[in-house]
This record gives C-alpha cells, sequence and structure tokens, in this order.
C-alpha cells in the first residue's frame, strides 16, 4: 500500500463481544503512534446503514483518511458499495470472522473494498469434509440461528461434508424474535431425531443457551462439533461434551485456556493481526488451521489433524453461488 497518514476506523457496539472496542482500537493505536500516522475513530453503535453510511462520508470527506477499516455487516456494506467506489483510490477494509467466501467466487466487489478475515467459511468446510470423512456419522443435524453467518456458513458446512460422504445431513434454524435466546426448538428437534452427530453454529447467548439445556435434557451421545471455539461459562459433565470437535488456528494450542476463555477476542486478534500486516504490504493470510478435539468438561484439547488433505471444492462452491437462495445476493453474503 502507498505511504498511509490518516487511518479512519468504524467501531461498533458489540453486547456478544463486549471487549471488541479494545481489540480493535488498542493494536491498531500502537501501529499508528510507532508510524506517525494520524487515527480518526467513529463509533457506529449497532452499525446501521444510515450510521454507517454517515461516518464514511465523514471520515473520507472531513478527515481525508487515506483507509479506513470497519467491522461492519455484510448486509449494510453491500448497500454502500456504490458509496466506496467514489472514494477510489482510498480503501475500505472491513474485518469479519469471514462468514463470506473468499474473493475468488465475489462477484461485483469494488476494487478498493478489501475483505480480511478469519476465513470462516473455509474452516467450516474443512471441518465439515474431516467430520464426514473420519466420523461417517449415519445422521448430522446443523443447529443454527438466523444472523449473518447462520446461513452461509450453514451452506458451506453442507458443501466440505457432502464432499466428504453422502450421509444425511439436516438443518434445524432457531427464528427467535429480538431479545429472544432461547435455544428450546434446537433441543426438540434432538430429541426428536436423535442425530448421530450434531454441530452447533451458534454464538452468544444463544449458544450459552444450547449448552445449558444440553446439559441437561439430552440423554444420550452423539459426536459433537462447533463452529467456534467455545467460551466456558459453568461446569459441564454431559459425556458428549469431552470429545468436541472444531477448527482454529494453531496459535490457539500455545494460547491455553484462551479457547474456552476469551475465544472471541482472540479470534478478533488474529484478524487485527492479519489487517496490520496488509497495511505494511505483507501477505495477511490467516494462521495454519487444524481440528482440534475439546474436552469442555475439564477444558483441554488438542489438535488431532494439522495436515488434511480434501477435494478441491470450488465447482461445488461456483455452482452454490449461482443457485441456492441462502446467499441471497450476487456477493455471496446474507
Amino acid at each position: 500500500m502507498q505511504q498511509l497518514k490518516k487511518i479512519g476506523l468504524l467501531i461498533p457496539y458489540s453486547g456478544e463481544f463486549p471487549a471488541l472496542r479494545e481489540t480493535l482500537l488498542n493494536p491498531l493505536k500502537s501501529y499508528c503512534n510507532n508510524r506517525g500516522i494520524e487515527l480518526f475513530p467513529e463509533f457506529i453503535g449497532n452499525g446501521s446503514p444510515k450510521v454507517v453510511e454517515t461516518a464514511i462520508e465523514k471520515l473520507y470527506y472531513q478527515e481525508d483518511v487515506d483507509v479506513i477499516l470497519g467491522y461492519v455487516s455484510y448486509h449494510v456494506m453491500v448497500g454502500l458499495f456504490d458509496k466506496v467506489k467514489k472514494f477510489r483510490p482510498k480503501k475500505f477494509i472491513n474485518i469479519s470472522l469471514g462468514e463470506v467466501i473468499t474473493d475468488d467466487f465475489q462477484l461485483l466487489h469494488p476494487e478498493n473494498y478489501i475483505l480480511i478475515g478469519y476465513h470462516a467459511w473455509w474452516m467450516q468446510s474443512m471441518l465439515a469434509y474431516w467430520l464426514a470423512d473420519q466420523l461417517q456419522p449415519e445422521s448430522c443435524l446443523v443447529c443454527t440461528s438466523l444472523y449473518d453467518a447462520g446461513y452461509s456458513l450453514l451452506e458451506c458446512f453442507r458443501i466440505g461434508y457432502h464432499s466428504g460422504c453422502s450421509n444425511k445431513l439436516d438443518y434445524s434454524i432457531l427464528k427467535n424474535n429480538p431479545g429472544v435466546f432461547s435455544a428450546d426448538p434446537l433441543i426438540a428437534e434432538i430429541k426428536r431425531t436423535n442425530p448421530s452427530h450434531v454441530h452447533v453454529l451458534l454464538c452468544g447467548q444463544e449458544l450459552d443457551d444450547f449448552i445449558k439445556k444440553f446439559e441437561q435434557e439430552i440423554t444420550y451421545e452423539p459426536t459433537i462439533s462447533f463452529a467456534f471455539p467455545v467460551e466456558i461459562k459453568s461446569k459441564l459433565s454431559h459425556p458428549a461434551f469431552s470429545k468436541c470437535y472444531l477448527v482454529g488456528d494453531l496459535h490457539l494450542y500455545n494460547k491455553g485456556n484462551v479457547l474456552f476463555e476469551s475465544p472471541y477476542k482472540h479470534i478478533f486478534s488474529n484478524v487485527m493481526d492479519s489487517i496490520l500486516r496488509y497495511l505494511n504490504g505483507e501477505d495477511p493470510i490467516i494462521n495454519h488451521l487444524v481440528i482440534f478435539m475439546a474436552d469442555l468438561c475439564d477444558q483441554t484439547f488438542k489438535p488431532v489433524e494439522q495436515h488434511i488433505q480434501f477435494p478441491d471444492m470450488s465447482n461445488a462452491f461456483k455452482e452454490s453461488a449461482q443457485s441456492v437462495p441462502v446467499w441471497q445476493n450476487p456477493y455471496l453474503c446474507i
């Protein structure tokens, strides 16, 4: 990138990730201070389209920043692509957990819109393929919810899973009203269908309620995988929780109980490291990904697979992008 003089940062309020402000702001502030770059943070509340648009105009017009970093929902940014395009060659870097498929599959993004994230789409496909190939469960139920990642990562999991086996794969999707976090419908579906494997694609309070209700009400022992690292908030004893699977970067293994104590802080810290590498003109690629087996009861974990060989899924993703309504728009996001 060209020599930077000014950087803008859009910070949303996040009840799910209370450490988000310090996780995004502190490393960038240190980076700017060390290089004589001016930093202009803008707090965007819940990140509504109008608030984000106003903040972008202020930073580009009034402050004349060279680049904006933002943690902004994809469906909001899709509506602002034309706005971002007007400010070329100034860049907009969207920070993400990586619910959107990589640039090889995206369409019509402005060339000055950069997406740097945790590559969760790739991680879900990778985990799903490994589970299907190694465990070969007779049936699998994905438990998810109606939010950005709830659709797109579900489809990524499906593609990876059916690249590994053709066994039955079902979905149960929460449709809670705002402010409601009950996982009861998911627990009821597990009781009704008794899947041999359960993949949990939830976060925040819905995930907390799912874990609590599963612990209390499920009387058999399916294998379980999680889309993201799980923060442990109470003592668990269900035997199914003693052998869970998830995918993450190898650095998790060197972070001790960060896997169970502050997983999202760790994830966003890794994303910020990638962004700072990008600002330095380096490759922002994610750390080496591995499959972990976690014991949520005694809070231990170990890598079980570090060198996964799996088929090329490019055609499956392209076909999905063209035909599956879960993407809802040509940007392959919600």
